[in-house]
């Protein structure tokens, strides 16, 4: 799958600058996922797209409050693509 990145940064303030970023992301978009890793450095990046069309997609939509975002190939487990059925109601006539 892919996601998008929102911050990247090995600096003496990564992980405050890193939770920071998540805040202020989570506080515009809500129902986005959003992952931090560290190795040698903090990352931070949000979605769980199943192909590339939709990782740009998310990519457009953040991009203009998050100018540093960028596309990224990631494992995703499919559970976290894959959406559960919504309840509908039928009703008959």
């Amino acid at each position: 799958g892919y996601r998008v990145q929102i911050f990247f940064d090995n600096g003496q303030y990564a992980r405050s600058e890193a939770n920071a970023i998540i805040a202020a992301f989570k506080e515009i978009y809500p129902d986005t996922p959003t992952y931090t890793s560290y190795n040698t450095s903090y990352k931070v990046s949000v979605g769980n797209c199943l192909n590339k069309t939709e990782a740009i997609m998310l990519w457009g939509k953040v991009k203009s409050n998050f100018d540093k975002a960028f596309i990224i190939k990631e494992e995703v487990p499919i559970d976290l693509i894959i959406e559960t059925p919504k309840k509908t109601t039928v009703t008959t006539f």
